[in-house]
């Protein structure tokens, strides 16, 4: 109904979300990583969980996203925010 723009509209958001996401879990596991004493398995898994943790900093780019998306679907514009 909307066409290309409205199937579209939440894309720019979900894109930095993801990439600030993905980025950052990365960054702060690897940050985190070596500076863990216990090695194997077990330290790996307390240095994705502590890189998971950090990288809810961007939660306000899905909060934008989700609204956005669901503007287009409640049949609103977006137009004048």
């Amino acid at each position: 109904e909307r066409g290309i723009r409205g199937l579209y509209r939440g894309a720019p958001a979900v894109a930095v979300r993801q990439a600030t996401n993905w980025a950052s879990r990365q960054g702060f596991t690897e940050f985190v990583r070596p500076r863990i004493p216990i090695d194997g398995v077990v330290g790996e898994l307390i240095a994705g969980c502590i890189g998971g943790t950090l990288s809810a900093w961007n939660t306000p780019f899905e909060v934008a996203r989700i609204e956005s998306q669901s503007g287009v679907m409640m049949g609103k514009s977006g137009e004048g925010k």
